[in-house]
């Protein structure tokens, strides 16, 4: 029987659209597979001769674009010789912006020209002098607000350059806060259960499904302890929530796995744990 949805209707039962798009998803697979395992071997021949540590994608690119990408990167590191000692033991992540990110990756926008990237990793011994700095003053703001955790999302690619700055605006907003006042008495005297991520200016004062606090950079002290103040026992609540939803998560995509046959199932960053239990 003819289904009476389009391939993109998402009021379509999921199993019904799967056993309608199954021979699609093969075909596109088998067209791709030649490209996609030449472009893996690259990857390793250039990480094995110029000993880099990973090539890794933060972007959606199809898998031709993706070859390309890794060949131009070949052909700038064969071009400029002198990159090759920055490279070395790195990790290049081909994603959505450029620079040096807090874990140290070297991140290339894959859809600029090579002499950006070019300009990007000859200024990374700049942007590791940078990335010495931020545990002191990651340490500076978390002792201001008594030990507190300060983290950030592991699904973000977060530059050295901007995370210092966001550090540097909380540290000096949360210290014209306390040459004024003192931190509420309501407060743990060890705030180290609780978690703290630095956000643009364009985000919001929010508490992530985790139970992390999330805070803007240019948010003032006063609004900052407030929030806090107010929303411990919320974070707390998440936290526990959080943590008791990655156990069910790791079952439920395992179970999902074995029962519809597939490779692997994977969650995309802009879902959350909580949703991705309930698709299951």
């Amino acid at each position: 029987q003819t289904s009476s949805f389009s391939s993109t209707d998402k009021r379509q039962p999921l199993l019904g659209w799967l056993q309608n798009n199954m021979s699609v998803a093969r075909q596109r697979l088998s067209r791709h597979e030649p490209i996609r395992l030449e472009t893996e071997r690259l990857q390793g021949e250039i990480c094995y001769k110029y000993e880099l540590e990973d090539i890794l994608w933060d972007c959606g690119w199809e898998t031709v674009h993706r070859r390309g990408v890794v060949e131009a990167f070949h052909a700038l590191v064969l071009q400029y010789p002198e990159v090759q000692k920055i490279i070395k033991g790195r990790t290049i992540v081909f994603g959505k912006n450029s620079g040096v990110s807090i874990s140290g990756q070297i991140i290339l926008y894959s859809g600029e020209v090579r002499n950006n990237w070019l300009n990007v990793i000859k200024t990374t011994p700049d942007s590791d002098k940078l990335l010495l700095s931020l545990p002191m003053w990651q340490k500076t703001l978390s002792q201001s607000l008594r030990d507190i955790q300060i983290v950030t999302d592991p699904a973000n690619i977060v530059m050295v350059g901007d995370h210092r700055i966001g550090l540097r605006q909380l540290v000096t907003s949360l210290g014209d806060y306390k040459t004024r006042r003192s931190l509420p008495s309501s407060w743990p005297e060890d705030m180290s259960y609780f978690k703290l991520g630095i956000e643009s200016d364009a985000s919001a004062l929010m508490i992530s499904p985790e139970g992390v606090f999330i805070i803007p950079a240019s948010t003032p002290g006063f609004l900052i302890v407030d929030f806090i103040s107010k929303g411990m026992s919320e974070a707390m609540l998440r936290m526990s929530e959080a943590a008791s939803m990655v156990v069910e998560e790791a079952f439920l995509v395992s179970a999902c796995i074995n029962e519809l046959g597939l490779i692997q199932l994977d969650r995309d960053d802009s879902i959350s744990t909580k949703h991705m239990v309930s698709c299951c």
